[in-house]
């Protein structure tokens, strides 16, 4: 199962990549939590753990494991993790563009039990919009 959304950030990529990167201020515009068991930072073989609330049952929270693969500097990152056993790939890509930066996000879920998760495909993708569009809001408050 593949998810492919992308957003345009009238901001200039370094700075885009500056909110993405400061870990310690996700609380303030992210919809989803970090948690790190070591130093909160992204940094290659960083492990960390998304925590979101679980669909149709908001009263509960899923905890994700993931652990950094790629960062180059100021244009992807890269995570692998697992959602309920399902093995998981998420890549983001700023591009320059006119007039701003480009954020294009990709998530990919495989295995057998990738199946499992077809029929929240659309709150997934829903999740991913919203962790964008509050990036973009985010972007306007960080110093240039």
């Amino acid at each position: 199962m593949i998810i492919v959304t992308s957003t345009t950030i009238p901001a200039a990529r370094e700075v885009v990549w500056r909110t993405f990167l400061a870990v310690e201020r996700w609380p303030e515009w992210s919809p989803w939590g970090l948690q790190f068991p070591q130093e909160p930072r992204f940094g290659v073989g960083a492990a960390f753990f998304i925590t979101i609330a679980a669909p149709y049952l908001p009263f509960i929270t899923l905890r994700f494991p993931c652990r950094v693969t790629t960062l180059e500097d100021s244009n992807v990152i890269c995570w692998t993790g697992k959602v309920v056993q399902v093995p998981g790939y998420h890549r983001f890509t700023l591009e320059d563009i006119p007039g701003g930066c480009r954020v294009l996000s990709e998530e990919e879920f495989r295995g057998p039990l990738a199946l499992l998760l077809r029929p929240v495909k659309g709150i997934i993708e829903g999740r991913v919009i919203e962790f964008l569009s509050r990036l973009r809001g985010a972007v306007g408050l960080t110093p240039t």
